[in-house]
């Protein structure tokens, strides 16, 4: 699912929030501001996002980096548009021209037609250029490089440094500094009152505080064709800096909290299990260990302190531990010597158990002792297809008493 509230969010603040701030510097008189310089402010906050230090930054603080890719995307796409007719708007609202269609076409040639035409061949070239990524990278950064070389080299052509004074200068500097700490303030809490996560706080506040001087040259050069677009970009390029130089810092403090909250939960998680009480194996149970005995015994076995009493052997004749009395007892054959009444058949049962040896009693009475010493018991329960089977494979040894 598109996380579609993040990238309103974002857009809002490049394209809506940005054109107000310009709207309420044009309050400040033309003796403070000269009306070239409020032009460049106007053109600067028309501006879509930065790509590649948007993402920069995002990924060094730790914020949701897919995102931030969309949006930045998605910002320098929609201004192609949106720039060409704010420019439009605003300009008109103050007497000095409107949208133009032509501009618009020259911009779209320029920017996007690259951009669908990179996006086409991504199939056949895609490979050969991620191979050589290295190789490529300086053509990259050499491009946007000679952008702001070239936005430089026009200021000092037309003489720009000469034609303001420090004062206007530093006033076009202070103006940035608070454009850009507004719009973060502005992103980085209103994120946090909206309920957005950490991460897409990190992205809001970087993509929605940027603009872009490798998109804005350009675009100056075409809006403003036949004038001096020095005092125009003068805006943008010190903003520019100020941006990556403040975003730079920001980052940082993203990722050192990042890394102590990190620490903190593996800090808080050593402690719970260091301080976490001894659980049993087992469950406890409010069951008694005769109980648990008994039900062993049912069953066919039970283990004490490690001494498994097997009870897959179910010969009722070996009484527990005892020897196999199967041999030494006459049982069975007490049982099939049945007549009409089956009384007798009790006594002939109890002469052949008292006859047998009883030297081997002792064991029971230790067993019995060492269950009422030693205690819980580790109870192995045998399930009853075993026992069953066990006594599908013997010979039945039966008493029946009716």
């Amino acid at each position: 699912m598109l996380h579609w509230r993040l990238h309103i969010v974002i857009l809002a603040s490049t394209f809506v929030l940005f054109p107000l701030l310009s709207l309420a510097v044009g309050f400040l008189p033309p003796t403070l501001l000269p009306p070239a310089l409020y032009t460049g402010i106007l053109f600067l906050c028309v501006l879509p996002s930065t790509v590649q230090s948007s993402i920069a930054f995002t990924s060094m603080a730790g914020g949701n980096v897919p995102a931030a890719i969309c949006a930045a995307s998605a910002s320098n796409i929609f201004g192609m548009f949106l720039t060409p007719l704010l420019v439009g708007l605003l300009f008109a609202a103050g007497g000095h021209g409107g949208f133009s269609f032509d501009a618009l076409e020259q911009i779209l040639l320029q920017l996007l037609a690259p951009f669908i035409l990179g996006q086409v061949l991504q199939p056949w070239i895609g490979n050969f250029i991620r191979a050589r990524k290295k190789l490529l990278m300086p053509v990259d950064r050499g491009s946007i490089l000679m952008v702001v070389y070239l936005a430089f080299s026009e200021a000092v052509t037309e003489n720009i440094w000469s034609t303001f004074s420090v004062r206007d200068i530093a006033v076009v500097i202070a103006l940035d500094i608070l454009l850009l700490a507004v719009v973060l303030i502005v992103t980085m809490f209103g994120s946090r009152l909206l309920g957005f996560s950490k991460e897409d706080e990190i992205a809001i506040t970087f993509c929605g505080s940027k603009k872009s001087l490798a998109s804005g040259v350009p675009m100056a050069n075409v809006i403003f064709a036949g004038q001096g677009i020095g005092s125009i970009v003068l805006p943008l390029m010190l903003f520019h800096q100020i941006q990556l130089m403040a975003c730079a810092v920001i980052a940082q403090k993203y990722a050192e909290r990042g890394r102590r909250r990190e620490a903190e939960t593996i800090a808080e998680a050593a402690a719970q299990k260091e301080t976490a009480p001894f659980r049993a194996p087992f469950p406890q149970s409010s069951i008694s260990s005769d109980r648990l005995v008994g039900a062993a015994a049912d069953l066919g076995c039970f283990d004490l302190l490690g001494l498994r009493l097997r009870g897959n052997d179910v010969d009722a004749a070996r009484l527990g531990s005892f020897r196999d009395l199967a041999q030494e007892i006459d049982v069975k054959q007490a049982v099939l010597q049945r007549s009409g009444l089956d009384f007798h058949v009790i006594g002939k049962l109890e002469a052949a158990l008292e006859g047998a040896l009883a030297m081997p009693r002792y064991r029971n009475w230790l067993s019995l002792a060492f269950s009422s010493l030693f205690s819980p018991l580790t109870v192995s329960v045998c399930s009853r297809a075993s026992i069953e089977s066990s006594l599908s494979s013997k010979p039945a040894t039966a008493m029946v008493i009716r």
